[in-house]
């Protein structure tokens, strides 16, 4: 494990002093992109593939120029990892050594404490379709080194894996979560308890300070298209058939909606990236234009992110592709 990540470092290093062809972004901590660096909250630097892989270099330095993540995608924009990526607390100590597959948590996946010692030890795996699907609970110490869960057994209080505002307690078997949990989470004010059958959740309630309930049946919820990908790019098809073969004939490239998807589901901040067009062609601001309100037809049809079942504000950005209609990944 040691050697990998300093395998990481190293190649890290070497990449920089290359002056590989690079791009540089600002960016929010909400994944969104901004156009300078004072409004940004950390600074992206995407470099060109190593010889033999076809894969990016991806380094996020925090606004003081310290490292916050060093990692690989197969794009550019949007970012989807792939194999081993690390990050990093403020400090400079490793926060998270974890593996992907097509942006999605795969395999082995190591959290630090912010003094660089172990935290846990997780085994995500993978669903059909290309999803994150469950993960196992290794090995959890606490801040002096005692073990709370061994080989995947023993009761866990500690911080949510996904959420360090999330305080959680409850007991693990086999590597999951079974039986009653009880937490509660600093950024959104509420309390919850949950119940477990050999790591599925059966359900869970969230209390906010006012006394309103959520039901919940997944922690987590990224925002979605409620009549299912399909149906969205077919909004999208019949929209774009607006326009006349000949005017969209030079326009390259898979253009890529990024919006925020808003608590009640209303769609803000749309942005269309990723379009070339060759310079005859006067039709480049036409099609932007017409992306933008393809997109933004789309709005009634959305439905928030939610997060122990309350909804919250979440962006996204997503390639267009009648083709990929049926596989589509929101990022």
């Amino acid at each position: 494990m040691k050697a990998t990540l300093t395998a990481i470092l190293l190649s890290a290093i070497s990449v920089v002093g290359l002056a590989q062809k690079q791009n540089t972004y600002y960016l929010k901590n909400d994944g969104s992109y901004v156009t300078t660096r004072d409004s940004a909250d950390f600074v992206r630097i995407i470099q060109e593939p190593d010889a033999g892989s076809n894969l990016y270099n991806v380094f996020d330095l925090y606004k003081d120029g310290s490292k916050k993540l060093i990692g690989k995608s197969s794009t550019v924009k949007p970012v989807v990892f792939e194999e081993q990526v690390a990050r990093f607390y403020p400090n400079g100590k490793k926060a998270v050594v974890a593996n992907y597959h097509n942006n999605r948590l795969s395999g082995l996946y190591y959290q630090y404490f912010t003094n660089g010692k172990i935290y846990a030890v997780l085994q995500f795996r993978e669903q059909a379709g290309g999803g994150t699907g469950s993960y196992f609970i290794t090995t959890v110490l606490d801040s002096l080194g005692n073990e709370l869960v061994k080989e995947g057994n023993g009761h866990f209080k500690g911080h949510d894996f996904s959420d360090d505002s999330a305080i959680e307690e409850g007991d693990v078997k086999d590597g999951m979560r079974d039986g009653d949990w009880k937490g509660t989470v600093a950024s959104l004010n509420i309390v919850f308890k949950e119940h477990y059958d050999q790591g599925k959740l059966i359900y869970g309630i969230s209390t906010d300070k006012a006394g309103k309930e959520y039901r919940y049946t997944e922690r987590y919820g990224r925002p979605f298209y409620k009549d299912g990908n399909k149906a969205l790019f077919t909004l999208l098809e019949n929209q774009m058939n607006f326009f006349a073969k000949d005017e969209i004939v030079n326009v390259k490239g898979t253009p890529i909606f990024s919006f925020f998807v808003e608590g009640k589901g209303k769609l803000s901040h749309i942005t269309i990236s990723n379009i070339a067009v060759a310079v005859s062609n006067p039709a480049v601001e036409t099609m932007e234009d017409y992306l933008l309100k393809a997109a933004a037809a789309s709005a009634k049809g959305w439905l928030p992110a939610t997060s122990f079942g309350v909804p919250h504000r979440q962006f996204i950005s997503f390639p267009y592709s009648i083709r990929t209609a049926d596989n589509i990944i929101f990022y």
